[in-house]
């Protein structure tokens, strides 16, 4: 099977073919697109999956994780590489960021850069702002993609986190940047609802309507229902259609929790005497004790707020109503709720607050009075 947490792509990808083909299509026609789900709902693989692709379709791509990017000019120097990796040159990029004299040793990259000098500001003694090197640097996602002839992805995930590097001043720039690009179709993607449809819905932001949003759910039972079905047989494991509708019945196709609940009962079947099949209860104990760590910390800020903990704790324990159920004149449940749905921890479905995180759930119903 799988590893857990790990991004996959191709054949191991489970689930996402129909959001694939729809994605893929909207690129191809040169529309852009917000992927907006909470975080381990598998929007990291299927963006390695769509580059992959489209690769195949003779496209350049650029892949960045702004949540791994801690200020501007390491944004800027991301997108860069990636931009140069297109043609095998990103490591003569790095080295021309210590040493450009060595970096002008390969014939091809002195050549490519002939019309993007700003590469020269990459190092430690550059005077050039910040914010003028990522200005740059975005130009050059759609100048390179035409100088080679090519039409270009630029794929930006976790792009809800953009804010934190400069406020509405980095958003304005993207947006007066890219909207006069040719070759270029953007996909952003973000964990945190609230937070994106800031970005792109909110009639106020730069990126309003600018491009197409696909919310990324749940992995439809039945796909997982034949991965399971097909990962315990191969496994020589005797687990019934019964018992795999009862794992989803728990993570309602939560990615992660789904392969996280297969892979712990593997373990538990060949680590046992007598290759004895753990029953459910046995394997969401194990489950609670693996992420224990996240699931106390999660607690540990959600706490913070009474107001948050009281309505998540009734969210959990399935209140069909929440104003029914809570005192709301001591607890303000929509600012509660709102703030919530900022960090991705909730979500509406069938007119009720759910938590998108299933063993986060099982942990409250478990542990809080």
């Amino acid at each position: 099977m799988n590893q857990v947490g790990k991004p996959v792509y191709g054949n191991n990808l489970i689930g996402r073919d129909k959001e694939i083909r729809l994605i893929k299509e909207l690129i191809l026609a040169g529309q852009s697109i917000v992927i907006i789900a909470p975080r381990r709902m598998g929007k990291t693989s299927l963006i390695i999956e769509l580059i992959r692709q489209l690769k195949d379709e003779d496209y350049f791509t650029c892949n960045i994780d702004v949540f791994s990017v801690s200020n501007i000019s390491s944004l800027a120097h991301r997108i860069t590489e990636s931009v140069f990796a297109n043609n095998k040159l990103d490591k003569y990029f790095r080295q021309a960021v210590g040493n450009i004299t060595e970096a002008f040793k390969n014939v091809k990259f002195k050549s490519e850069i002939e019309d993007y000098s700003f590469i020269l500001e990459f190092n430690s003694k550059s005077k050039i702002a910040p914010f003028d090197l990522l200005e740059n640097s975005l130009d050059l996602i759609d100048s390179y993609a035409s100088k080679n002839k090519k039409k270009m992805l630029a794929a930006f995930d976790e792009f809800g986190d953009i804010k934190k590097l400069d406020g509405e001043h980095i958003v304005k720039l993207f947006r007066s940047v890219i909207q006069l690009q040719q070759n270029t179709t953007f996909l952003f993607s973000g964990s945190y609802e609230s937070v994106m449809s800031e970005l792109f819905v909110s009639r106020n932001s730069p990126f309003y309507r600018m491009a197409r949003i696909i919310e990324l759910g749940n992995i439809d039972s039945h796909d997982f229902e034949i991965y399971l079905t097909k990962v315990f047989v191969n496994s020589n494991i005797n687990v019934d259609s019964h018992r795999v509708s009862k794992i989803l019945s728990f993570t309602k196709g939560h990615p992660y929790y789904t392969q996280l609940y297969a892979q712990e009962l593997l373990i538990n079947y060949k680590l046992s005497d007598k290759n004895r099949v753990a029953s459910h209860e046995e394997i969401l104990q194990q489950l609670l004790i693996v992420e224990k760590s996240f699931l106390e910390k999660n607690w540990e800020d959600i706490s913070r707020k009474r107001e948050n903990k009281i309505v998540i704790t009734a969210i959990a324990k399935g209140a069909k109503s929440l104003y029914a159920e809570i005192d709301n004149k001591k607890i303000n449940i929509a600012r509660a709720v709102n703030n919530m749905k900022k960090q991705g921890l909730v979500s509406m479905k069938d007119s009720s607050y759910i938590l998108n995180d299933p063993l986060f759930n099982e942990w409250i119903i478990k542990n809080v009075s």
